[in-house]
């Protein structure tokens, strides 16, 4: 009974050596294992891209040319860019490597927990092995957007038709119809033209875009600005729930801007006589403008004697005036005036104008300042009336004889 005991004894001592042998055995060689670290974001989203971390951990010896690959199963793909497989081209013994991969989240994707798959393998396997993790998923439903607008002129003058083409993206996880587009348009000095404010759409698919036109026209009386307008969407997902938004756009008010420059009045009376000549600046446009300076350029007709050849005038309103003084001193009689208006309009625009003004600087005698023909008139009455009366004085005379 006692021999037996030993000898099972000696046997289970052995199985033990043998298992530890094995073990040792299987150290000496890659021990590979891999999980799904994080995913970002959390839960995913449908119609976005998340970001995977794939954590590989080798409990072995160093391996060569680590291949780990995704594997696309609906609702995943391969995010746009990105490769299918990722190479390590050594994995160390006992270290760890972190591997990213951005991954697509199909729009149709339900709201539930999906398994996402990764296949894994060192050079020397003969087989891969399966990744699978679970990734949570939260459709958000339908979400509305204007992704952009055109107007068209782009910046509208007062009193002119104007069109305006609307671009809507569904950024949602779910197909969107009968999408009511109203613009909010009472009280804010537009009308529309050939319809009504209210357009639908009938589909518009998750992630997808659609537009829609519109015609209005501005108030003659419309203000030089910038106007955001007020848009209303009401539309369903095609699941049934009905949705409200408020988005806007905005509509830009403007001309282009209408100045004139002329001489005013002037003291000169003479070539090479320095004298004042007074400019005016008229705001003939719809535009308020603003930073006006005005500048008069020397030139070989005349030469500007004034401390500064230029004057800042400031705001000039629309349908008003300003005036500024120059002494000058012309160099012939016919001269042009060169004059350099800056400003800018109610947008900050900077603008430039140039005027050449004629300028005529008349003579004396132009101007009735020539010696008078009054004293050659009276010498002519006192001939004229000694004339007459030595006449008379002859005339009588001869009757008395």
């Amino acid at each position: 009974m006692n021999n037996k005991k030993m000898l099972l004894g000696i046997i289970s001592v052995f199985m033990l050596l043998l298992l530890a042998a094995s073990v040792c055995a299987a150290r000496r060689g890659p021990f590979i294992s891999a999980e799904v670290l994080k995913y970002e974001p959390s839960p995913a989203e449908p119609g976005n891209v998340m970001e995977v971390w794939v954590s590989v951990t080798n409990d072995g010896t160093t391996t060569e040319d680590f291949q780990i690959e995704f594997v696309p199963e609906f609702p995943f793909e391969i995010g746009p860019g990105e490769d299918e497989v990722k190479t390590l081209s050594a994995l160390p013994q006992g270290e760890n490597a972190l591997l990213k991969f951005l991954i697509y989240v199909d729009p149709k994707a339900p709201s539930a927990e999906k398994d996402i798959k990764f296949n894994y393998k060192y050079s020397a396997s003969p087989q891969w092995t399966q990744l699978k993790s679970p990734i949570s998923i939260r459709a958000t439903g339908a979400i509305l957007n204007i992704e952009d607008y055109k107007t068209v002129p782009a910046v509208a003058k007062p009193g002119e038709v104007i069109s305006v083409e609307l671009m809507f993206r569904n950024s949602g996880s779910l197909d969107v119809k009968d999408v009511d587009v109203t613009l909010d348009i009472e009280g804010s000095g537009f009308s529309t033209i050939g319809s009504g404010n209210s357009k639908r759409i009938s589909f518009i698919s998750a992630g997808g875009t659609s537009s829609t036109k519109f015609s209005l026209i501005a108030d003659t009386s419309a203000e030089i600005k910038v106007y955001s307008v007020p848009v209303s969407l009401k539309f369903k997902d095609n699941r049934g729930a009905s949705y409200t938004q408020e988005t806007r756009f905005s509509l830009i008010m403007g001309a282009e801007p209408d100045l004139i420059a002329v001489v005013d009045s002037t003291t000169i009376s003479s070539k090479n006589q320095p004298g004042t000549v007074t400019l005016k600046v008229i705001n003939k446009g719809i535009m308020d403008l603003k930073y006006l300076n005005m500048r008069l350029a020397s030139t070989e007709q005349y030469e500007v004697l004034s401390a500064s050849n230029e004057a800042y005038i400031g705001n000039l309103d629309s349908d008003d005036f300003e005036t500024v003084d120059f002494i000058i001193k012309p160099k012939s009689t016919n001269v042009q005036l060169w004059s350099i208006v800056e400003f800018k309009d109610p947008y900050n625009k900077e603008y430039e104008r140039q005027f050449y003004l004629p300028l005529r600087v008349f003579s004396a005698s132009e101007l009735g300042q020539g010696s008078s023909s009054l004293p050659y008139i009276i010498v002519l009455i006192i001939v004229l009336v000694i004339s007459g009366y030595l006449y008379y004085r002859y005339k009588r005379k001869k009757k008395k004889n």
